[in-house]
């Protein structure tokens, strides 16, 4: 029996149904519903720099003062090399920090982080020492008690985490680089789009506003960069009398020679501002293997200096503050 098979008899079950009816009256909501029978959907999806659920509880005195982040486009996955700076202003800083991966809910909606591949991480210049951590959480599930039907579901999460030390008052430059393989984005009567997702938000984790950020989306190989551009799914209406356009830039951007630039300063990120890139990639690329395209990629750079743990060349306007 296929998996399109097992998941068509797991959506006819009496348990799920009732299940996503009550969710739908607004009678399971404390109900996640990453947990459900249907899988939630994969969201390619990179992130800012966070604290994991095995971080301490209490909020860090961390800010983060600068940030950059460079996505690269390739016609079936994205490289991520981001860097940050990053100011303790109180006592010392030593805990996890890192980035989601396979199963981890993206915030609001039925979907899941997909799993990251090739992750690393510097620490001003120095290869930390990284970790798959497994997380799995158990949720009561089903019709209520009384109906017989409630039984426990287990949901595994994939975070990758390495230990930061901020001495106190003192900065410390953080970079990383992982992939992420792309999703494919459908437009009626026009060419596919692959699709990746920046989620920004996850920055308000430090202490007050980024003070200065500049995102850049690059066209590899595949890639045409006058396509890129992201998704805007605020409709006209009485709230909103903008002229509707599907495909926009975010404000603050400008188009480059392969791609475009975004640049802010003192933000405070919410969901608004994360990014939903779409871009058109050559046909002949797009029936390509994917994975085995990410892994000659990977393999490539395990090749050069930078899989020999060595500091990658730091972007733009970031700079080392040891």
């Amino acid at each position: 029996m296929n998996a399109s098979m097992t998941q068509s008899k797991r959506l006819h079950r009496p348990a799920t149904t009732f299940a996503l009816l009550l969710a739908f009256f607004g009678n399971a909501a404390s109900v996640d519903r990453a947990s459900a029978d249907v899988a939630p959907a994969p969201r390619a999806s990179v992130t800012n720099l966070q604290r994991p659920p095995s971080a301490k509880r209490k909020p860090p005195a961390v800010r983060m003062e600068e940030e950059e982040v460079t996505i690269s486009l390739y016609p079936l996955f994205a490289i991520v090399r981001a860097t940050f700076v990053m100011k303790n202003t109180g006592a010392t800083f030593n805990d996890e920090i890192g980035f989601p991966g396979a199963g981890v809910p993206v915030g609001g909606q039925f979907a899941a982080h997909v799993a990251l591949r090739g992750f690393r991480a510097w620490i001003d210049g120095k290869a930390a020492k990284t970790a798959e951590r497994l997380i799995r959480n158990e949720y009561a599930f089903g019709p209520p008690k009384r109906g017989g039907g409630r039984y426990t579901r287990t949901r595994e999460e994939t975070w990758h985490v390495f230990t930061a030390h901020i001495p106190k008052r003192k900065s410390v430059t953080i970079t990383v680089e992982y992939a992420v393989l792309s999703e494919q984005h459908d437009v009626p009567d026009a060419q596919p789009l692959a699709k990746m997702h920046y989620i920004l938000h996850t920055g308000r984790s430090w202490k007050g506003p980024i003070g200065s950020g500049v995102v850049r989306i690059v066209a590899e190989e595949g890639v045409d960069p006058a396509s890129i551009s992201t998704v805007n799914h605020a409709f006209r209406g009485l709230s909103n009398t903008t002229k509707y356009e599907p495909f926009v830039l975010p404000k603050g951007a400008s188009r480059t020679d392969n791609g475009f630039e975004w640049k802010f300063t003192q933000l405070s990120p919410t969901e608004k501002d994360d990014l939903e890139i779409v871009y058109r990639v050559d046909e002949a690329a797009r029936n390509a293997d994917a994975e085995a395209a990410l892994s000659r990629a990977l393999k490539t750079r395990a090749r050069s200096d930078l899989g020999a743990g060595k500091q990658p060349p730091l972007l733009g306007p970031i700079r080392s503050h040891r």
